[in-house]
């Protein structure tokens, strides 16, 4: 079955503490390009990188609360059942959001998320019982329109 990693981030001082998200992270020089970022923060963050080809990638997206713009890749891993390991100083647990449930639309709901102890209405996805909303589930919404386009 396939499946769509995501992080739950360990809590620390920072805008996105124990939310829900992609692997990814900051472009360093040695990384040429944001397409090699994306792959080694991967690698960084669920040990996965050559086993992951690189499809293409969705529209940027500027996050106001952290002051970055986030370039999302799309990538499909080119081996069944890979080992994806957690960086034990990143990330508190990986979650696997099935394709499947993806492009059910009872998957996305309306409701409340806690955002640094505020309350804020908003649409979700629900996803082994966490709540993934703001740029995440901007992109999954994204990804599940174009998905919808080409099957």
């Amino acid at each position: 079955n396939l499946f769509i990693p995501l992080i739950e981030r360990l809590s620390y001082k920072g805008a996105h503490s124990a939310q829900v998200s992609f692997p990814g992270g900051k472009y360093e020089t040695e990384d040429l390009n944001l397409e090699n970022t994306a792959l080694r923060e991967c690698f960084e963050e669920i040990g996965l990188r050559d086993e992951v080809e690189v499809l293409g990638k969705l529209t940027r997206l500027y996050i106001p609360v952290s002051n970055f713009v986030v370039e999302p890749y799309v990538g499909f891993c080119k081996i069944k059942d890979p080992k994806i390991i957690p960086h034990e100083r990143e990330v508190k647990t990986i979650l696997k959001l099935p394709l499947q449930k993806l492009m059910d639309d009872t998957t996305i709901e309306q409701g409340t998320v806690d955002a640094d102890g505020l309350k804020i209405k908003a649409p979700y996805f629900l996803v082994e019982g966490n709540k993934v909303w703001g740029a995440t589930a901007m992109i999954l919404n994204e990804l599940k329109t174009i998905l919808r386009t080409i099957s």
